[in-house]
Order: C-alpha cells, then structure tokens, then sequence
C-alpha cells in the first residue's frame, strides 16, 4: 500500500511538523550532554521515539518504518562505520608501533617559534589526521601535542579547535560529505566541488586566526607570510583535489602538501624575532629529542602509502573494474517492505513521486578497505622496526609500568592483536 508524505502533517503546519522531528535531536543533546548517557542508549531510545512519531504522527505504516530504519543501519555500518573503524585501527597501529612520538618530534622540532609550531601542528598535523581518522582525534593529538611543548591547556584547546576547521567535510576519508551525498540522493560531484571551494576559502582566513588567537594581531603581521603560505597552498590543493580527485582524499592531499611548503619556507625564510610565552625559559622550547632520517622516513611512511592507496582506490576505473569485471558488488534493487511504497509530494515535487529504496554493498571498493589493507602493510612494516625512542626516554605508559611493575605485552603481539 502506498503512503504519501504529508510534511505538515502536526497541527497542519509546517512549522509544528519542523519543530516536532526535531525533538529526537533535543533529546539526544540532553542524553549526551547532561544525563551524560551512555552513546548506544541514547541512540537506541532516539530510533524508538523517531519511529514512533513518523507512525503515530505521519501515519507511516509500521512495515515501512521498521524497513526504513533498518536501511539506515544498513547504510550507516557501510561505508560509514567501516571506514571510522578501519581509520581509527589505522592511527592505533602508528600509536602502537612507537612511531607517532617521531612524527610528533620531526614537526615541534622545525621552529622554537610558538607561532610556526601552532600552524604545523594545530592547522597542517591536525587537518592531515582528520582527512586520516576524524572522530575527535586530531584535536585531541594535535592539542596534547601542544602541551607537551610548553603550550597551555586552554591556549592549545582553542587553537586546535579554531585551526581543525577545514578538513572536517572531507574526514575521515571524506565520510561526512559521502554520507550527506548518499543520504540526499544528490549529485556527488556538484557537492564535493561546491563544499571543497568553500573550504577553500575558509582555509584562506583560518592560520591567521590561529595566530591571532596566541599573540594577538601584533604579533600574527609579523609572520603573515607563513600564515599565507599555510592558507594558500592548503587552498589550491582542497579546490583542485575536490574537483578533479573526489570526496576522498581533500583532507589528506592539503593538509601535507601545506605543511610541506611551511617547512620549505621555515628553510628559506625566518621572522626577525623568535616569538615565545613570556614564561617560556630559554632552553623550554629546545628539540629534546633527534631521529635519523631513516627513523622519520619510516614513521611517515603509512601516511604516505596511504595517499596513493586512497587516490588509485578511488578511481572509477578501479571501481568499474571490481564492478563490471569481478562482479564483487552485492546490490538490492529494490529494499524489501519499503521500495515502491514511499511517495514524495509536493513540495518538493510537482506530481507524488515514488521514493526508490535500494542497497548497495561495494565490499571492496569502499574506502574503509584501503584503509584496512594500508593498516596491514603498515603493521608489516612497524613489525620489525624498534620502537625509536631517545635515550633516557620514557613514555607515560612505560613509566606507569615502573611504578606498577605492569611489564605489559610485546609490542609485535600488541600490533597483532
């Protein structure tokens, strides 16, 4: 039996009706943020209210609800939840494999400059391990790895906040901007170049507000070049890669290819006067730590086997191929108890059109499978290699295992598992 959308369909109102499905997003932000309910629960209670509603409300049949819902799940877990899983797996095996300390080291080490450290690591580290992993991560990282170098903890907090800014449509692996593409049934491409202009833009402005927000504008003149450099190259690349390359790999491109450039610049050119805290000692800001060129080379190498992988990955030859010639593609056509029976209506058509309901499983094509097999090489590579850590160091999970006597697993069996 067909059913016909109705958008007013609470008090006759369009009004009524927009304030009524917006309820469930209400209720989520009081679970989370002040019953500080636990996010599966929340979830769960949230898809119980909304189905609710669009029956007793809308009058949908409960067939075509608990169908529409399932699709939704369906749609969420793949691509959407593989690829922030197989991310996430992805930046534990760098964490684990003791290499992300060198990564860290080779960016605070460039400059004494608390001002060049900002843009390195909140603006370029944190805009590349968004396009990589997102979820949180990257301003939490960057920001730690701020305060580790001297910054303090709200400085660093709002610097990484103002600074992870541009990246966020395209991270992780242009997830956010893949979703909305697949939940409105738009064209993709129109979307990804129209938001990758926009960020553009924005990553025009944002190093200078990064730096205006720890020394003030006084202090931001100073090294507008570097701020320029950062915005500009950051800029070029998100419009190009959004235009040409898709939705995937923004983040990822701009975001090395801008600290690449603020590194040859720090090479070529430097402020007049180094800019640090007022209570920052001489020695405070000093590279505490020195890695060969092959240990750097070899902590960096996930990240850019990624950007290749991720780049031919996305290709429509590729995927033509896994479609057309391996046939390794599961598609519903037609989604059981909901194609065929949804209506829209005006006014978003002129005539009742039928809402199509279909599924799509590219197993392999999916971005969260690169990702995966790039987590397996980088595995194969960390496998053999020492955990590179300066003499004398010791991290915060060594020294607790020193006063808790905790020895811990091997780091082979850690990555393994």
């Amino acid at each position: 039996m067909p059913w016909f959308h109705n958008y007013s369909a609470v008090g006759n109102s369009l009004g009524l009706a927009a304030t009524f499905v917006a309820l469930p997003i209400f209720f989520l932000v009081w679970a989370l943020a002040y019953k500080r309910m636990k996010g599966y629960l929340a979830a769960s209670l949230i898809l119980l209210l909304m189905l609710l509603g669009v029956v007793v409300a809308y009058g949908m049949p409960v067939r075509a609800a608990v169908s529409a819902a399932v699709l939704g799940m369906a749609s969420g877990l793949w691509p959407i939840g593989w690829i922030i899983l197989t991310a996430v797996f992805f930046y534990n095996v760098t964490v684990e494999g003791g290499q992300s300390e060198i990564i860290q080291s080779s960016i605070s080490s460039l400059s004494k400059d608390r001002r060049f450290q900002a843009l390195l690591i909140a603006f370029c580290f944190s805009a590349f391990l968004e396009g990589v992993a997102g979820e949180g991560a990257p301003v939490a990282v960057a920001a730690a790895m701020l305060i580790g170098l001297g910054f303090t903890p709200l400085v660093a907090a709002v610097v990484c906040l103002v600074a992870n800014t541009p990246p966020v449509p395209f991270g992780p692996v242009g997830v956010p901007t893949s979703m909305m593409i697949s939940v409105t049934n738009t064209n993709g491409t129109a979307i990804t170049k129209t938001i990758g202009s926009d960020m553009a833009i924005l990553a025009l402005v944002i190093p200078l507000l990064v730096l205006v927000v720890i020394p003030g504008f006084k202090r931001t003149i100073e090294v507008w070049p570097a701020a320029l450099v950062a915005g500009f190259s950051y800029a070029v690349i998100c419009f190009l890669v959004s235009h040409y390359l898709g939705v995937e790999l923004p983040a990822i491109i701009s975001a090395f290819v801008s600290m690449v450039c603020l590194i040859v610049l720090l090479k070529l050119w430097r402020p007049k006067q180094i800019w640090q805290f007022a209570y920052d000692s001489d020695n405070s800001t000093q590279a505490k730590t020195s890695y060969t060129r092959r240990q750097v080379l070899t902590a960096w190498s996930p990240y850019l086997l990624l950007m290749p992988m991720m780049s031919f990955w996305g290709t429509p030859a590729f995927t033509r191929f896994v479609q057309d010639k391996l046939h390794w593609v599961l598609n519903i056509s037609h989604w059981p108890g909901l194609d065929g029976i949804v209506y829209r209506t005006a006014p978003i058509v002129d005539v009742p059109t039928m809402y199509p309901a279909s599924y799509r499983w590219n197993f392999l094509t999916a971005p969260g499978t690169a990702m995966l097999i790039c987590s397996v090489v980088t595995m194969a590579i960390f496998a053999n290699q020492p955990v590179a850590r300066p003499e004398g160091f010791q991290s915060d999970q060594q020294r607790s295992r020193v006063r808790t006597g905790y020895s811990g697993r091997s780091r082979r069996h850690r990555l393994l598992s």
